[in-house]
């Protein structure tokens, strides 16, 4: 008598794979309730889906999830053939009864059906491929979608041009939806990210309860993650504007002295270029950091008239004639306890007839005092006044609020 071997689990698991079957129950190759290494009518949820595609069987499907990396366990639908890639793996506790379906673990099968991909091990979102050179590592997929402030992600996949869409939410975040896709060049998730709020039109967006106050905002020019304090104004209406207020009034200073042709330097109550007015908050266009330097809104008006933001200028002087040193325009910046200092690379230049620069001092980043003169004539900013973070200045939490905004 001729006594037969049983072969052991992983052979019979080899034989199945490489050999066609002579009786189909299903898409698969043999009769499950044989087979202890699936749980029939239980899957895995699909929020943990790498990706799925129809194949010929069970045996290929298991094969697909030991040649993947980052795949831990399956779902193979029995009539349909299709085949579910997951990347964790179960306990019973979190399989769900469903019809025509069989789930298993990547732990439970040898790696001998697979090849000579059994010898090759490939890094984190990359799958084995056999050929007649040898194996080789091809990445596959992006791992999961991850996205700063984003919550309640829904995809239905991970694999190579699969979209997950993420809802913002967070303090300061605008409450809107972003996509990312799986990039098949670069391996990774790309497409928008979650944006904080950036201006005082997006805190009016964020609900009628905000009033006008100090707010922290976050600057698309600075990438969207530097905070600075800003006053938003007129958030009742349709127009709401940007104001960095001023704990220390700038202020702005052309005499009422002006020369005359006679060589003498008169005072005249009515000359009508002549004012001296404070600046309490300075107008901001925020996506660019330049001051409105005409903007008055908050400028108190000492006597005379506004004169514009960081300009130095007067009518006392003609080139062989001069009014005494106090009567020459001036304009004193101080951004002390802003959290903002005026950008370093600021150019002042002279401008009119007969200018000249008699003063001007940058003491500290915090204060600039200017003094120019000419008939007419001064030194006014060369461009656009623009604001640059003060690092090293901290400004309390408290001092502003951050915009909550509801979804």
């Amino acid at each position: 008598m001729v006594l037969k071997k049983t072969p052991n689990k992983s052979v019979k698991l080899l034989l199945l794979f490489l050999f066609p079957c002579v009786v189909y129950l299903h898409k698969t190759c043999t009769d499950l309730s044989k087979l202890s290494l699936v749980h029939v009518g239980q899957k895995l949820e699909n929020k943990n889906k790498i990706q799925s595609y129809i194949v010929g069987g069970l045996m290929t499907c298991a094969r697909e999830c030991l040649v993947q990396t980052n795949c831990l366990s399956f779902n193979f639908h029995l009539t349909s053939g299709l085949c579910e890639l997951m990347r964790i793996e179960a306990d019973l506790s979190t399989l769900v009864s469903f019809p025509d379906v069989a789930y298993g673990s990547k732990i439970d099968w040898r790696k001998e059906i697979t090849g000579p991909c059994q010898y090759t091990d490939c890094p984190p979102n990359y799958k084995c491929l056999a050929g007649s050179n040898g194996t080789t590592c091809v990445l596959t997929e992006c791992g999961l979608p991850l996205l700063e402030y984003g919550i309640n992600a829904l995809y239905n996949g991970t694999g190579m041009g699969f979209t997950a869409v993420f809802t913002c939410s967070g303090l300061g975040i605008h409450p809107e939806n972003v996509s990312l896709t799986c990039s098949s060049t670069t391996g990774r998730w790309e497409g928008g990210r979650c944006r904080k709020v950036a201006s005082c039109e997006a805190v009016k967006d964020c609900g009628p309860d905000y009033l006008d106050g100090e707010y922290w905002l976050y600057p698309m020019i600075y990438g969207n993650r530097q905070r600075i304090k800003i006053y938003c104004f007129g958030l009742n209406t349709g127009n709401p504007q940007a104001y960095v207020s001023l704990p220390v009034g700038n202020k702005h200073y052309f005499p009422k002295y002006h020369y005359l042709y006679v060589g003498s330097c008169a005072l005249n109550d009515n000359y009508y270029l002549s004012g001296e007015s404070v600046f309490t908050k300075i107008g901001l266009n925020v996506d660019t950091m330049t001051i409105r330097s005409q903007d008055y809104q908050f400028t108190q008006v000492l006597w005379g008239i506004n004169g514009k933001y960081a300009v130095a200028a007067d009518c006392v002087q003609r080139p062989s004639q001069t009014c005494t040193q106090e009567n020459y325009g001036s304009f004193k910046i101080n951004t002390t306890g802003t959290g903002v200092i005026i950008d370093r690379t600021t150019k002042w230049v002279l401008f009119g007839w007969g200018s000249a620069q008699k003063y001007f001092n940058r003491d500290s980043d915090q204060v600039i005092e200017i003094q120019c003169r000419g008939y007419c004539g001064g030194c006014q900013p060369e461009s656009d006044v623009k604001l640059q973070v003060d690092n090293d200045t901290v400004l309390d939490d408290n001092m502003a609020d951050e915009v909550s905004c509801s979804p």
